[in-house]
C-alpha cells in the first residue's frame, strides 16, 4: 500500500516523512528526487523550472517497489495521483516577511 503526503510547498511533507523513516522504519520514496533522477519525466519545463512527468511510467516504476507489512510513504505535491491513501498538509499563508522569518526561527528550535 502507497500513502501519499502531499500538501503545498513548506507545509511539512519532507520533514514528516523523514520522521516517519528515522523514527518509525517506514520506506519513503521521495517522488520528486526519483523522477529526476530516473528521467521518469517526458521534458523539462525550463521557463517554470520543473519537468513534465508521464504519471504512467512513474506509476510503473512504484509498482516495482517491494512492498512489505508496513505501507511505502510516498513524499510529493502530486503524491496523492499514484497512492492508494493521500493525507494532505497546509499551512497557514503567511502575510508577512516577518512571519516566515519567526516561523522559520521556530523551526530551527
Amino acid at each position: 500500500m502507497f500513502i501519499a503526503l502531499t500538501g503545498t510547498p513548506g507545509c511539512g511533507k519532507t520533514s514528516v516523512s523523514g520522521l516517519l523513516e528515522n523514527e518509525f522504519g517506514y520506506r519513503v520514496v521521495h517522488l520528486n528526487e526519483l523522477i529526476k533522477s530516473e528521467n521518469l519525466f517526458v521534458e523539462e519545463d525550463k521557463q517554470r523550472d520543473c519537468v513534465v512527468t508521464d504519471l504512467n511510467v512513474v506509476k510503473k516504476r512504484l509498482s516495482v517497489i517491494e512492498e512489505s507489512e508496513n505501507p511505502v510513504i510516498i513524499d510529493s505535491h502530486m503524491a496523492h495521483l499514484v497512492a492508494d491513501i493521500s493525507i494532505c498538509y497546509a499551512r497557514p499563508q503567511m502575510n508577512s516577511k516577518e512571519g516566515l522569518e519567526k516561523e522559520d526561527t521556530n523551526l530551527q528550535r
